[in-house]
């Protein structure tokens, strides 16, 4: 109940929204069906509910990360990429939103953005080293797009997925100072 939601909101002094797909949308029940969906976006009645919590609340959480790999996949398929490339910037977008979290929550009440803390832990560096490498691999070794199915990125697409880090990276900057 969209009315609700937002009644409730309104009253809270702030909202977390988790919008998504169950167990009968993902994983074994669509390979019953046949295979893949053919879309990632969120359900209408998704996107509805969280303008109607949003409206009501300032304070309102929604679950970035995978709104993000979302918003990315549709981008891409808007700009004419197949199937397939709109996933691997999908999934690309995830980890690099993963990334720009890791090194956001790190400092929760004060500022990330400094060189303390963009290279604060050595192994958090190494272990971000390691992610981007396989990441790499995952979209460009040939071996690992037969097996995944995945693409290739153009330079465009790539600007995009690092925009995307980048934006939630500052957004969740600027929370702390909300």
């Amino acid at each position: 109940d969209l009315g609700a939601a937002g009644f409730s909101a309104s009253r809270a002094d702030a909202a977390v929204v988790v919008v998504g797909f169950t167990h009968r949308d993902e994983g074994e029940n669509v390979l019953r069906r046949g295979g893949d969906r053919k879309q990632l976006t969120l359900r209408p009645e998704d996107e509805q509910l969280i303008r109607s919590v949003a409206a009501t609340n300032r304070r309102t959480i929604v679950v970035l990360i995978a709104a993000g790999s979302f918003a990315a996949l549709a981008l891409a398929q808007a700009h004419g990429a197949s199937l397939e490339q709109a996933r691997t910037v999908a999934v690309n977008v995830m980890v690099v939103m993963e990334i720009a979290y890791l090194f956001n929550v790190r400092y929760l009440n004060v500022a990330s953005m400094t060189l303390r803390g963009l290279l604060g832990t050595p192994a958090v560096l190494i272990g971000v080293s390691g992610v981007t490498v396989m990441q790499l691999l995952f979209t460009y070794a040939p071996p690992l797009q037969r097996l995944f199915d995945t693409r290739p990125l153009s330079l465009e697409q790539g600007l995009w997925v690092i925009g995307f880090g980048i934006a939630l990276f500052i957004l969740l900057e600027m929370e702390k100072f909300v």
